[in-house]
């Protein structure tokens, strides 16, 4: 505890020099994963966002998907203030409780994914999922991509975590799995990847992404999140849909991005995650 102590007070030296403020702890937003995340204040400034983390991968790669959305246009993100390998200070967005602009929201979303410039699937750099790795290496085909980075990755880490588990349903599914995919003929967009309702912020009529774990993928698998907790409303799919429109037999498809982000639920919470990985998938061979 006395070396934690020890570390954020240099952090909070250094990011204060930087900045030439001074910013004190307000509230401490999370802990026990790989980043730390506080809230910090000065009198005359107002509020920002710390995160600490030993991991560069992750701070780098995040700021990095940061970057690519702000690039993007169409939908905002908070500043980077100060940017260090073991922390970030990110510009304090309020959430005004006011209502989220469903329908600006999915028309924004769709325009994003539409306006993708890129030729394959993946990303120059790897980035996290929680705290998870994501590796991104460039590919031509999604459904190879989806396989070996995402699905069979995660097996891999469940198998080594919890060797006792039976995996054989996924492996044995691996072609259905790639030729479902590989079927849909989608250009490359870049996605936000983990879009949930604690992922985004309302503030007055503009939406905020935070928390990103991006890459170049088929653009439904970033329904795969969304849909998954059902915490989006009707008027965002319907927007959405109005701006870039689903190909056939996407509803299968999607189920098929759900596996990803149930895996990576169990790898890292566990509980009955895995289970319901394994339902979705009997659902999915069945469609």
């Amino acid at each position: 505890m006395e070396e934690e102590l020890f570390c954020l007070n240099e952090v909070m030296l250094d990011l204060n020099t930087k900045l030439s403020s001074n910013y004190q702890f307000d509230v401490q937003l999370s802990h026990g994963g790989l980043t730390q995340v506080y809230v910090l204040f000065e009198k005359g400034r107002g509020k920002a966002i710390l995160k600490v983390g030993e991991n560069a991968t992750q701070l780098i790669g995040e700021r990095n998907d940061l970057q690519l959305l702000k690039d993007n246009g169409y939908l905002f993100v908070p500043e980077v203030m100060c940017a260090q390998s073991n922390y970030t200070v990110f510009e304090y967005i309020s959430n005004t409780s006011s209502p989220v602009n469903w329908t600006k929201f999915g028309e924004s979303l769709a325009k994003m994914h539409y306006t993708s410039t890129e030729a394959k699937f993946g990303n120059n750099y790897d980035n996290y999922l929680g705290d998870t790795l994501q590796v991104n290496d460039w590919c031509n085909d999604w459904g190879e991509f989806f396989w070996q980075q995402r699905i069979k990755a995660l097996l891999i880490k469940i198998s080594k975590k919890n060797p006792t588990e039976n995996l054989s349903s996924f492996f044995n599914a691996k072609n259905r799995i790639i030729d479902a995919l590989s079927a849909a003929n989608e250009t490359p967009s870049f996605i936000h990847g983990d879009l949930w309702s604690g992922n985004y912020i309302a503030s007055g009529d503009e939406t905020y992404l935070i928390d990103p774990a991006g890459y170049y993928a088929h653009r439904e698998m970033e329904f795969g999140m969304i849909t998954l907790f059902g915490a989006f409303d009707s008027l965002f799919f319907d927007a959405y849909q109005s701006v870039y429109p689903f190909l056939p037999r996407h509803e299968k498809r999607i189920k098929i991005y759900q596996l990803y982000h149930l895996l990576n639920h169990f790898l890292l919470f566990e509980g009955n995650y895995l289970n319901q990985a394994i339902n979705k998938l009997e659902m999915i061979i069945k469609y």
